[in-house]
């Protein structure tokens, strides 16, 4: 099996061919090498075959078909990913091995670039291909895919990656592209910093993800963490109509304040999603490609949460600082108690689409790619904590009561999104030993929140909590009763904190950037790069 490609090389463009004569084997592989071509064939079906040598300027299709003539075997193309070589008679049957065979053979394919890229790259880089029949369900974000590289670590929002850091570096020293072009980012709640988020950035809009950990000239300086660059999907990639739809429900069993509470608008337990992909190629001679992709998710992370505080009493029932003393009575009670409850529903939709343009025997691909993506959160949180006075009544190791100092509640209410957009255009030429790619587009990222936030306090006069715990055996005292509920309902509540915040915050990235190569001989090659580098806009 041979495989040797690099970006932007075409089956149709021409090469200048040397191809020594020996067995079929290393003359697939030479001409793999000379061509920048995915060659992929079996060593049984080329042994025992021997070629004569080959030279002069054609394209790797005129090539193959020199090579394999008169030897049983045929070439056929996949688009984008290169040649199979199979025996004649096996093209076109439809047995139920064959079938077999060509599902293999589109696993192999689905994960060429990221090997190939790998073998040519001449700095550190790893990989990771998309593919729908091993996607991480429902949460298949370029975040969560990033994690399963090596040197990659997620730092997390709930149970989701939402950044990566690259060898243990913050997040805010990567630097990330798309297709090469800068990416937007007004960090983490519209402060400027540089992490992008890839918790909202989905897999199927890319083909794969390269994270480079070494540098060369023509890539960023920012980058002290990594290089983070997504490869968007081609119609290309697949020979006709390509279509995947996923479906599925979501549910969490905990219904938390939505459930206790009856907020309105605020799930209990069920959420759903879809994803989609579909890609077509169309055209005299299919030079035109289109491909589209859609995510849409509604889930619910309601939560409760408790914290609490510890103190010590001596013998004569006062408290003091710590249990190291010699007078402690060998028990502990609670100084303070608190209760959160947390409703949160996450809205995430967003599509991509490409329109692509490989006229035929010209050696030029050119692309313009448009991207949307908005995550919409509506959380409200409520927190009340008990302030214990510093005596114990019927105090035992697992139990007492406390007098009631203070009760302080809040309610804090956040409803933000936040999009991620782009519009890029690639326009790539390649002819014998030149090679130009000239990219350029603008991406930009908004952040919008409103949060109201209330605080409010009372001081009950004689209000008594019952407690229970075994703070020995890991649990953690909480309050059980009350002696006369009705003083909460009844008490002077003072408000103490009143606020409403709004903040929105914009940043764009236009970018511009030529690269242009020179194949010197062989597989050496001499880049020369002209890279107009980024321009920043930041509104906050």
């Amino acid at each position: 099996m041979s495989s040797g490609t690099a970006e932007g090389a075409s089956s149709q463009s021409q090469y200048s061919l040397q191809i020594p004569a020996g067995s079929m084997a290393k003359a697939l592989n030479a001409l793999s090498v000379q061509t920048h071509q995915t060659i992929l064939f079996s060593p049984q079906s080329t042994s025992h075959i021997n070629v004569g040598g080959m030279k002069g300027r054609m394209t790797p299709t005129e090539a193959l078909q020199r090579l394999l003539s008169g030897s049983g075997l045929k070439a056929e193309i996949v688009p984008g990913a290169g040649f199979t070589i199979k025996k004649a008679s096996a093209i076109g049957k439809k047995s139920a091995e064959i079938k077999a065979n060509d599902v293999e053979t589109i696993f192999s394919f689905a994960h060429r670039k990221v090997k190939s890229e790998k073998r040519t790259s001449n700095v550190i880089v790893d990989s990771i291909a998309y593919d729908p029949f091993e996607n991480l369900g429902g949460n298949s974000s370029i975040a969560s895919s990033l994690i399963l590289l090596p040197g990659v670590a997620a730092i997390y929002n709930g149970d989701e990656p939402r950044y990566v850091s690259l060898r243990g570096i913050s997040p805010d020293l990567n630097h990330t592209t798309v297709d090469g072009l800068t990416m937007a980012s007004i960090g983490e709640t519209g402060s400027g910093t540089r992490r992008v988020n890839l918790q909202d950035t989905p897999v199927e809009m890319t083909s794969h993800t390269n994270i480079y950990k070494s540098f060369t000239a023509e890539q960023s300086g920012d980058a002290i963490g990594g290089v983070i660059d997504m490869i968007p999907m081609s119609a290309f990639d697949h020979k006709g109509l390509y279509a995947y739809l996923d479906g599925y429900g979501i549910a969490s069993l905990y219904g938390g304040a939505a459930g206790q509470n009856g907020l309105s608008g605020y799930p209990k337990h069920m959420g759903a999603g879809e994803k989609a992909v579909i890609s077509g190629r169309f055209g005299k001679n299919k030079e035109f490609g289109i491909i589209i992709s859609s995510r849409y998710q509604n889930r619910v992370t309601n939560q409760t949460g408790t914290s609490g505080g510890l103190q010590y009493f001596d013998t004569a029932g006062k408290s003091i600082s710590e249990p190291s003393s010699a007078k402690w009575n060998g028990m502990v009670a609670p100084s303070s108690y608190g209760s959160s409850e947390y409703a949160n529903s996450v809205t995430t939709l967003g599509g991509s689409g490409k329109i692509e343009w490989r006229p035929v025997n010209t050696g030029l691909t050119a692309s313009i790619m448009g991207w949307t993506y908005r995550r919409q959160e509506h959380q409200v949180g409520d927190w009340d904590a008990y302030n214990l006075k510093n005596s114990v009544t019927n105090q035992t190791p697992t139990s007492g009561t406390e007098q009631v100092n203070s009760i302080y509640v809040r309610r804090i209410q956040n409803t933000y999104s936040r999009s991620s957009n782009g519009l890029i255009g690639h326009v790539d030429w390649t002819r014998g030993k030149h090679d130009l790619v000239v990219r350029g587009g603008y991406t930009w990222e908004d952040y919008d929140n409103y949060q109201p936030l209330e605080r409010m306090r009372t001081y009950p006069s004689s209000l008594y909590a019952n407690y229970a715990g075994d703070p020995k055996n890991g649990e953690m005292f909480r309050i059980t009763s009350l002696s006369d509920p009705s003083q909460v309902q009844n008490a002077k509540w003072s408000a103490y904190q009143m606020q409403q915040q709004w903040r929105k915050s914009t940043e764009g990235i236009p970018t511009v950037r030529a690269d242009y190569g020179y194949n010197v001989e062989g597989s050496k090659n001499r880049q020369l790069m002209c890279v107009a580098r980024d321009f920043w806009l930041l509104a906050i």
